[in-house]
C-alpha cells in the first residue's frame, strides 16, 4: 500500500511593510539640527536621517569600561549623525547647500573655527572616521587628512586660536592587530566582601579580565 504525503515548504519571510500612510509618517523628513557661528552671522543646518537604518543597528559593538565602541572605525557605536549641511545668514536667508561632501555622509562633531570662517566636522564610514573642513565663504567642504581619526574617548579634535590649526587624535598606524582572546583564562574571577555589606556595582560593562584591558588599551590608543 502506498501512502502519499504532501510536503509544503515555507517561503522565506522578509520584513513586512505597514500601510503607505504609516510609512509616510515614519519616513517624514526629520527636523534639522542647527549650529550658529561664534560671530552670530551664519546658521548651519545639518539634515538628520530620522530613524536609524538596519545596517546601523546591526553593526558590531564592543562594551568596554562603560563605553560602546565600533571596532571597525574606532568610534562610538551609538551615535547620531547628519546627512547634509546648508548655510544661511542669521535671518535664515540666502540658503546655500554645501558641496564637496562625500556620498552618503555621516556628519557629526560640528565645530566652528573661532573666527567663524570655517567649520570642522567628522565623517564616519564603515571602517574609518575622517576629518573634514567647510569654508563658509564658498560653502565648499573637503577632507583635510588621510589619517584615521580616533573618536572612542570623544573630543576627537579642537581648533587652535590661530584659526588655521586643528589638533586631532589619530589612530596609530603601527598599533598592530587586535588582541586575541586567550583560549584559557589566565586567572580566576574573585569577589569577596569579607563578611560585610558591599556596595552594589553601578557602572556598566566594567573591565573584567586582562583581555578586556588589552582591548580597551588597543581601541583607546591615539
Amino acid at each position: 500500500m502506498l501512502i502519499g504525503v504532501a510536503v509544503y515548504s515555507q517561503e522565506p519571510l522578509g520584513f513586512q511593510l505597514p500601510p503607505q500612510e504609516i510609512i509616510d509618517l515614519v519616513d517624514a523628513p526629520a527636523t534639522p539640527s542647527t549650529s550658529i557661528s561664534p560671530d552670530n552671522t551664519t546658521i548651519a543646518f545639518i539634515g538628520n536621517p530620522g530613524l536609524p537604518s538596519l545596517e546601523d543597528l546591526a553593526r558590531e559593538e564592543l562594551r568596554l569600561g562603560g563605553l560602546r565602541i565600533d571596532p571597525h572605525n574606532n568610534g562610538p557605536s551609538r551615535r547620531s549623525y547628519g546627512i547634509s549641511i546648508s548655510l544661511t545668514n542669521i535671518r535664515g536667508e540666502n540658503e546655500r547647500v554645501v558641496t564637496g561632501l562625500p556620498k552618503s555622509p555621516q556628519i557629526s562633531n560640528v565645530r566652528w573655527s573661532p573666527d567663524s570662517r570655517h567649520m570642522a566636522f567628522l565623517n564616519t564610514t564603515y571602517n574609518k572616521i575622517e576629518l573634514w573642513v567647510l569654508e563658509v565663504r564658498t560653502a565648499q567642504a573637503r577632507k583635510i587628512t588621510q589619517q584615521a581619526i580616533s573618536n572612542v574617548m570623544g573630543n576627537a579634535f579642537s581648533w587652535s586660536s590661530d584659526n588655521q590649526t586643528i589638533l586631532f587624535t589619530a589612530v596609530p598606524e603601527n598599533r598592530g592587530d587586535v588582541p586575541e582572546r586567550p583560549r584559557v583564562a589566565d586567572g580566576p574571577v574573585i569577589q569577596e566582601n569579607i563578611g560585610r555589606r558591599a556596595a552594589v556595582r553601578t557602572f556598566q560593562d566594567m573591565l573584567t579580565n586582562r583581555h578586556d584591558e588589552e582591548l580597551f588599551d588597543y581601541y583607546a590608543m591615539s
